[in-house]
């Protein structure tokens, strides 16, 4: 038969060998195979049609290579770079494979922040970049020591199975939370009169890193007057009072 006619009656798959290895009598013809190590396969093909003619083998070489696992690197952030809590870490992965990516993890671990996401790919992707953003809570705690800094791996995941680890990239969180103050003694709009003192004014202070101090002063119709009480080592919790009398020719309203 000739090739392009519709005068086949079936088409054989043979070894190099001559050995036939599948037969398939309805168009387009074809034959599957799972190759179980890498080099080369030859396939052969002849055709045979209606009237039992057949025609001469052609081959096919087909070079079979190893199947490796993906290839992943954190391309974003760069090491040593620092991200403030309460801040958001944006994170950019490249990953790639020969026969198509399945999905990328994410592995964030610190002394004092462990988490984990996953972006997934479509299928059929064997090349792309996977996008992450991590949120740095308010209240976590800086990374102080140098040679515990925060880590970041990637793992990419083959369709076959096969997964491979980027190099870790270090980040350092550092302290960008503004620590909370409010004094609780007093009522809004009190009043005081002129010459009278204010015997405790109690402040209240949180911060996760620790407060180091509290500062207090009053301004406006009186006299500004500083205060400051100092913590050794800091508190993560701390209170302070304070006391002012007011100047008699002035009346402080709060």
């Amino acid at each position: 038969p000739q090739a392009g006619t519709t005068d086949v009656n079936f088409v054989d798959f043979l070894a190099p060998s001559g050995q036939v290895i599948d037969t398939d009598n309805a168009p387009p013809f074809t034959h599957s195979f799972t190759a179980t190590q890498a080099g080369t396969v030859t396939i052969l093909a002849a055709a045979t049609d209606f009237a039992g003619n057949r025609a001469e083998p052609v081959s096919l070489t087909i070079t079979v290579v190893p199947n490796s696992p993906p290839t992943v690197a954190i391309v974003a952030p760069s090491g040593g770079t620092q991200i403030g809590t309460g801040q958001s870490l944006a994170v950019l992965v490249q990953a790639s494979d020969l026969l198509a990516l399945t999905d990328v993890e994410l592995d964030v671990r610190g002394s004092h922040l462990v988490t984990t996401q996953l972006v997934h790919f479509g299928a059929g992707v064997t090349s792309g970049t996977a996008s992450f953003s991590v949120p740095i809570p308010a209240t976590a705690q800086p990374d102080t020591d140098v040679q515990q800094l925060t880590q970041l791996t990637a793992i990419a995941h083959d369709v076959s199975g096969l997964a491979s680890t980027s190099a870790p990239v270090t980040v350092q969180i550092v302290d960008a939370t503004a620590p909370t103050a409010q004094i609780t003694s007093l009522a809004n709009n009190f009043i005081v009169g002129p010459g009278e003192t204010i015997p405790v004014i109690t402040v209240q202070a949180a911060d996760a890193v620790g407060v180091a101090e509290i500062r207090f002063h009053t301004e406006g119709a009186v006299v500004t007057v500083p205060a400051v009480q100092s913590f050794t080592p800091p508190k993560t919790g701390a209170t302070a009072t304070f006391s002012f009398t007011v100047p008699e020719e002035g009346v402080a309203q709060g």
